[in-house]
């Protein structure tokens, strides 16, 4: 799980991207300043961009993504581990 601090995401202006050689990467687009204003923090216009390198036994078909009051929270569950086989052994 991912939970980020994402200010003035909204599912319309937040794009999840995963790749297997990359990994997965977030951006948020921002356009507006908040009403009101901020008196500290990191500018708000502007995008917002991460990156992560995420382990390859998880399994990207399955993720899911939600945003709720600027935090963003992705859920990537592990892949099924294929159970070992046994090779029979033959005379040849």
């Amino acid at each position: 799980m991912i939970v980020a601090d994402t200010p003035g995401a909204f599912p319309d202006n937040t794009k999840l991207h995963w790749d297997d050689r990359t990994g997965l990467s977030l951006y948020v687009q921002r356009n507006e300043e908040p009403s009101g204003g901020s008196l500290w923090g990191e500018p708000f216009a502007g995008d917002w961009y991460r990156a992560f390198s995420l382990p390859e036994y998880l399994d990207a078909k399955e993720a899911r993504a939600a945003v709720s009051s600027g935090v963003l929270t992705i859920q990537i569950p592990k892949r099924a581990v294929p159970a070992p086989m046994s090779i029979p052994v033959t005379v040849s």
